[in-house]
């Protein structure tokens, strides 16, 4: 299996001192988020995409998928992924598993996160793209080529 950017347990990145405990989908952020007008909500993914991709040829791209998306799907889907804790689960994991990581906003933040997140799943091979953020493949594209190449063969 080979993942990019991703982490078993989000939340735990973006929520100081995570403890697991749910999310409602009715909370204040997300009722924010739904009752934005377009031009708001667009703005906000605007703002979003800078810490996203460091390719700015490709925020376009990004941003167009961003604002097709039903709002209601994405919100809940943020919080569906915001839910979902697999730090325990990846142990029971059997196959060979590669995640291309980003570096952005520093290495040895990101590294010091991937190894606490993953310290349940010991065959777990990371690679960190150098000056990438979450969009490994537009960041570095032939980073991200190569490094699936390999890691299939």
């Amino acid at each position: 299996m080979i993942a990019v950017d991703a982490l078993p347990c989000s939340a735990a990145l973006m929520i100081p001192n995570y403890n697991c405990e749910k999310i409602p989908y009715d909370n204040p952020q997300s009722k924010m988020m739904l009752q934005m007008d377009d031009a708001a909500f667009k703005g906000m993914n605007a703002q979003q995409v800078q810490f996203m991709c460091k390719n700015k040829e490709k925020h376009p791209t990004i941003l167009e998928m961003m604002n097709k998306a039903d709002r209601k799907t994405y919100v809940n889907g943020y919080i569906d992924m915001l839910n979902l804790d697999l730090r325990e689960e990846i142990a029971k994991i059997k196959i060979p598993v590669v995640i291309l990581v980003a570096t952005f906003p520093d290495k040895t933040t990101v590294e010091k996160t991937y190894q606490a997140q993953f310290e349940k799943l010991p065959s777990v091979k990371i690679y960190y793209a150098e000056n990438a953020a979450h969009f490994v493949m537009y960041d570095q594209p032939e980073w991200f080529r190569n490094n699936i190449i390999d890691n299939l063969n």
